[in-house]
């Protein structure tokens, strides 16, 4: 394997979003790409953002001056006209079972991505988006399965998804791998008929996917499977962004003008389906344009499925469970039509100062006077509509409001809030948002309480005696901040928009916040005035007392993180000089590791490791007194300098000091080794205090995470599938006893999904743009990717 020095990827100088001509700069010449046979084609990118509710595809040829007009959404689907179609899929009764598709381990070119359009659907008894009869059943709101980590919403459909799921013999990666499949292949054809064959051959397609900010690692890689299976290309092809960001590109791209300030800081607010997603973004320069992550973003369930949720138990309490139980399963037209109407006029046109009553249609339902039913119309008032919006829009505050904290302790103030996404056409929610911030005040004294005792502690020092002590909070100000909401054309589109602009120019963001703390744990020698005596144990192999679960935290939550800068996981490995040959019996074999702070210092070959040094072993579990002997016939992952070590993310904003797994605290993957490529000469012989040599090596994991992660690294798992964790299923349940038994439902989905999980893990070559890789070094020289076997 060559040797390469240490060092990220340069720039190419062109990764920056277009914005308004008269303010922001472009590239001067359209993007093309570099095809593997040497020619050079032209290049169309396609925005594709899979929503819990509805989803959307935009599109750009490289040939457009990327202006916010050149950028087109898809209209025309099966089933009729519209800029997004429900995340919605069916299955036929009859016919036999749906094939899973294996995934493509080659490239597909695009002959024959187009050849794949003319030949039999395999999927011919679905039906998808808005081609769904409105009697029929429906797969619905599986993206919210997708990652485990996350507590589901009082609006998951998890019972019904359970129920459907095993009628039609699904899971919810397939579900989701058979919509994804539908759309690309409606994407193509759309690009067929518009371009034309002839054209299309000479034409490349690059795919860009939008994700949640808060998604886990685990679920990107998830959805990334279900990408190459439906055919939108290899994990090396495909690229992904997250949703906030690819709408705050769209934002700038269509409203330069108005954020036109180095130094600014505006707040992001991506109001969709399922979740709100906030976060803060500060503009760092203007020509080129690059902006930076000023805060770690925040997100919350209180989208608009929330409100229809919170409109849904309305309806239910002023009816009755009886009469709307009866309304839901006997008249299931009547109550399609109300909650439409209420989806599609209610919601985008109530304002705060609205003086008129709603009225909903339920057409043959039965005049009732207590209910509110006349003339086949349930009345609404204006001050019962504002208790059915309130309870979401107050926690879409909240999160804004907390953004704005953060960027004030830092001593900044927002100018503006983006308002984007498919709740933003809400009427009632930008009104409330620009009342609410019109006259915004925020006291230095509403910090957080760790922020409390800090200046408190630092004030105490600073004082001489208790007679020249002033309160704290007299020293405290009210700010007045006055924030404006912005509103971009096209919000309710911003996020496929953005992603189009991603695959085009590239991204502007030159630095983002790390979302979790990162870490491994480790294992060190037993101290009794540290550890508890029940935590530890012993190792025959140094013949000590060790005590493990030990974290070893690499990344810290809010931490700046930059696309072509990696960061270092450091490591300390000892093993049996007989390790260093596969096929040589061995007797036995220890892996230690060692957390980057307590590394011993290097000693030379002869030196003796003595007792006085520190020394740990594997983290995960507590070591036996050997290892099977390896065999050179065996899986080759058997091999000691095969080493393993769980990557481990905590979202408290204090990372604990042991590994307690928990909704908080959990493994995202396994980092899988190979020191085999490492030259045996950087391994360094040492001797225990009874005279056992062995051999110590030093070295890193590079992790690369950002728009520039792109080479040698891989995604790849072949490891022996284990039961994950029912992480965050709770809260899918209601009151009265049923949340149990919904979580039970939700439960038997995410099982579901995480067998599926286990299926598709294979070897790969190359990671998705946007995804996090780690790459070995040794000395500072590479030896290659590091294996991630996701759970």
């Amino acid at each position: 394997m060559e040797d390469l020095p240490i060092q990220g990827p340069k720039s190419n100088g062109q990764n920056h979003v277009p914005a308004a001509p008269h303010h922001h700069t472009r590239a001067s010449s359209p993007p093309t790409v570099v095809v593997t046979d040497g020619l050079t084609k032209d290049l169309i990118v396609v925005g594709v953002d899979l929503g819990t509710i509805y989803s959307t595809v935009a599109l750009a040829h490289s040939a457009a001056r990327r202006a916010p007009e050149e950028i087109d959404v898809i209209t025309s689907w099966p089933g009729g006209l519209a800029e997004k179609i429900p995340s919605e899929i069916t299955y036929e009764e009859a016919g036999p079972r749906i094939p899973r598709r294996r995934s493509s381990l080659s490239r597909q070119t695009a002959e024959q991505r187009l050849k794949s359009l003319s030949l039999e659907n395999d999927l011919k008894n679905v039906r998808w988006g808005l081609s769904i009869p409105q009697s029929e059943p429906r797969l619905q709101c599986m993206k919210l399965f997708l990652d485990p980590t996350k507590k589901l919403p009082a609006f998951a459909p998890s019972a019904e998804s359970a129920r459907l799921l095993k009628r039609y013999d699904r899971n919810v990666t397939d579900v989701t791998t058979d919509f994804l499949t539908q759309l690309y292949r409606h994407t193509m054809q759309t690009l067929r008929i518009r371009y034309g064959d002839t054209s299309m051959l000479q034409t490349a397609v690059q795919f860009v996917l939008t994700v949640p900010a808060s998604w886990s690692d685990a679920a990107k890689y998830s959805i990334l499977n279900a990408a190459e299976k439906s055919g939108f290309g290899s994990r090396r092809e495909l690229q992904l962004i997250n949703e906030p960001e690819a709408a705050a590109l769209h934002a700038l791209n269509n409203m330069g003008s108005q954020l036109q300030n180095a130094g600014d800081t505006f707040i992001l607010c991506d109001a969709g389906g399922a979740s709100v997603d906030v976060v803060a973004y500060r503009i760092k320069q203007l020509c080129p344009l690059k902006i930076e992550e000023a805060t770690v973003s925040s997100s919350g369930m209180c989208g608009s499925a929330a409100l229809n949720h919170r409109f849904e138990q309305y309806i239910r309490n002023r009816m009755g469970d009886a009469m709307f139980r009866g309304l839901r399963e006997k008249m299931p037209q009547s109550w399609r039509m109300c909650a439409g109407h209420f989806e599609d006029v209610v919601k985008k046109d109530f304002r705060e100062d609205d003086p008129l009553d709603a009225f909903l249609p339920l057409p043959g339902i039965a005049d009732d006077a207590q209910s509110g039913l006349r003339s086949g119309f349930l009345v609404v008032t204006t001050s019962e509509l504002k208790s059915i919006f309130d309870p979401v829009v107050d926690d879409i505050i909240r999160l804004i409001v907390a953004q704005a904290r953060q960027i004030h302790r830092k001593g900044g103030n927002p100018s503006a809030i983006v308002l984007v996404g498919g709740f933003a056409k809400s009427a009632y929610l930008k009104s409330r948002l620009e009342s609410y911030f019109l006259n915004f005040r925020l006291s230095t004294s509403q910090k957080s309480q760790h922020d409390k005792q800090k200046r408190a502690r630092k004030y105490k020092k600073q004082e001489s005696s208790s007679e020249e002590k002033i309160s704290l909070e007299q020293k405290r100000t009210s700010l007045s901040l006055p924030i404006k909401v912005l509103h971009p054309d096209n919000a309710w589109t911003a996020v496929a928009r953005g992603a189009v602009l991603k695959g085009l120019e590239g991204s502007p963001v030159v630095s983002r916040k790390a979302r979790w703390h990162y870490g491994t744990s480790y294992a060190t020698v037993f101290d009794e005035r540290r550890h508890a005596m029940s935590d530890r144990y012993w190792s025959p192999f140094f013949e000590r007392w060790m005590v493990g679960d030990l974290m070893q935290w690499h990344i810290a939550k809010g931490q700046s993180i930059h696309p072509n800068q990696p960061l270092s996981f450091r490591y300390t490995r000892n093993f049996r000089p007989s390790d260093h040959h596969p096929a040589t019996p061995s007797a036995a074999t220890t892996t230690t590791t060692t957390p980057s702070t307590e590394r011993p210092p290097p000693r030379p070959a002869s030196s003796s490791y003595s007792s006085s040094s520190r020394a740990s072993t594997p983290s995960t579990i507590k070591p036996t007194t050997s290892n099977p002997t390896p065999n050179s016939n065996s899986d080759p992952n058997s091999s000691p300098l095969i080493v393993r070590d769980n990557l481990i993310v905590c979202s408290a904003d204090r990372a604990p000091q042991t590994f307690r797994e928990g909704p908080d605290m959990f493994r995202v993957c396994t980092l899988v080794t190979d020191l085999t490529s490492v030259p045996k000469e950087r391994f360094m012989r040492l001797t225990t205090r009874k005279g056992v040599e062995f051999d110590h090596l030093d070295f890193e994991l590079l992790m690369w995470w950002g728009d520039e992660s792109r080479g040698s690294g891989g995604v790849w798992g072949n490891g022996e599938a284990a039961q994950g964790a029912k992480r965050g299923s709770g809260g899918a349940g209601g009151a009265n006893g049923t949340a149990a038994a919904k979580n039970d439902e939700a439960n038997k989905v995410r099982s579901a999904a995480e067998d599926a999980a286990w299926e598709a893990k294979r070897m790969s070559k190359g990671a998705a743009e946007g995804q996090l890789r780690f790459e070995l070094c040794v000395g500072g020289v590479r030896y290659g990717s590091v294996g991630m076997e996701f759970y």
